[in-house]
């Protein structure tokens, strides 16, 4: 017994590697390309940083939070190429993203056990992911991983460690609004409690300490977000397949448009809350998983303003999402097409497309079928009543992972 055991465990490890290496490989052969991105925002950044070191932070022109730019900094020190160092920290969080997607598998059973490596390897070679980091040299899988981890935290019965890394992914990305709401989900479904929420802001303030001692203002370390909100909003979609791809074949003008599409946005949330309400106190993990990413999915469908890259939690959670629920496997591919359709439309036609309005739509097909899995795959409860703050958690024990 003990030697199958270890001849299994010994198999998964071979596997797992060659599953690491060949990701790698592939990112590897796309290491030379530097997108526009890079050349127009990230070089001269890092520029900035080459000549000043982490003082440049008191003058940069970058427009990204403060975590990235001490990393940035940081990399100022190294000698090896800007391009490279920014691309491996990206890719070594994709290998986190892939890992701690293994591990919510595994925690399912020992039967989920091969089912965890197909996982891995499909989390590191999705197109969305390695395109990311490897090819655009762009840094979204960092507040992915950090949205997974708090996801995993949670369904851990972790609350507090869960909430603090939400708070450093958004120190990071602004567009960890996009996974936020997930907290009523779990706070309805009693794995968080309304207090931890005290915990939300202590990474960014903690982060924002160095460049308040170098001299910024408070208002400075608030408008990075408030700023990189209004570069952008004259535009009803940057390349992403969403409600205003469809809309726009009409030629829509900007206003009132652009606030439909926010209370819309607000609407949707709202109603996924109701459902939560309403469906049950205590969801399977394959029934958060459903409402994760329904919500990182109908949120960037609904909102104006929304780049190409914005459904990357939504390539992330669905991929959790169909190995809990294989019935819907065809999400998957939707969620793909239409992700990727945005990826095209910039780096291959390296403009602002008309023609997303057909993956805005399979896209809605892909949320349409994710909000059925919400209804009719979560059982209902006898009675509604709202989660009770003073009450215990009364969840099963969970494997770590």
């Amino acid at each position: 017994m003990m030697t199958t055991m270890t001849m299994s465990k010994r198999n998964t490890i071979i596997i797992t590697l060659a599953i690491s290496l060949a990701a790698l490989a592939l990112r590897l052969i796309l290491f030379e390309y530097a997108s526009p991105d890079y050349n127009t925002f990230l070089l001269p950044w890092m520029n900035e940083f080459r000549e000043g070191g982490f003082l440049a932070l008191k003058t940069t022109s970058s427009n990204y939070n403060l975590p990235y730019l001490y990393l940035l900094a940081l990399f100022s020190y190294i000698p090896i190429r800007d391009l490279y160092l920014i691309k491996i920290l990206s890719i070594i969080l994709d290998y986190i993203i892939a890992f701690t997607m293994m591990g919510l598998i595994r925690s399912a059973g020992d039967k989920k056990k091969y089912l965890s490596l197909i996982i891995f390897a499909l989390t590191l070679f999705w197109p969305a992911i390695w395109l990311n980091s490897a090819y655009w040299a762009q840094c979204d899988s960092i507040y992915a991983a950090l949205c997974l981890l708090a996801y995993a935290a949670a369904v851990r019965d972790k609350p507090i460690c869960s909430v603090l890394l939400a708070g450093l992914a958004f120190a990071f990305k602004l567009q960890t609004v996009f996974f936020l709401p997930v907290f009523v989900i779990l706070w309805l479904d009693r794995r968080c409690r309304l207090w931890h929420a005290i915990f939300f802001p202590i990474p960014y303030v903690i982060l924002s300490i160095p460049v308040l001692i170098m001299g910024w203002s408070p208002m400075r370390v608030i408008g990075v977000y408030t700023d990189q909100m209004g570069i952008y909003s004259d535009w009803l979609t940057l390349n992403a397949p969403n409600l205003f791809a469809i809309l726009g074949v009409f030629e829509i003008p900007k206003y009132p448009w652009f606030w439909i599409g926010i209370i819309a946005a607000v609407v949707f949330v709202l109603l996924m809350f109701t459902i939560a309400i309403i469906k049950r106190n205590v969801m399977e993990e394959k029934n958060l998983s459903a409402f994760t990413l329904a919500i990182c999915l109908g949120v960037v469908w609904l909102l104006p303003s929304m780049h190409d890259r914005y459904y990357y939690l939504a390539d992330v959670f669905v991929i959790l999402f169909v190995a809990l629920n294989p019935k819907r496997w065809y999400i998957a591919p939707f969620v793909m097409f239409g992700s990727l359709t945005g990826y095209h439309a910039y780096l291959v036609l390296g403009r602002l497309s008309n023609d997303l309005w057909l993956a805005a739509l399979i896209l809605l097909a892909a949320l349409i079928g994710t909000v059925a899995s919400c209804i009719k795959d979560t059982a209902p409860r006898q009675s509604i009543t709202l989660p009770n703050d003073n009450a215990e958690f009364n969840h099963p024990p969970y494997r770590p992972l």
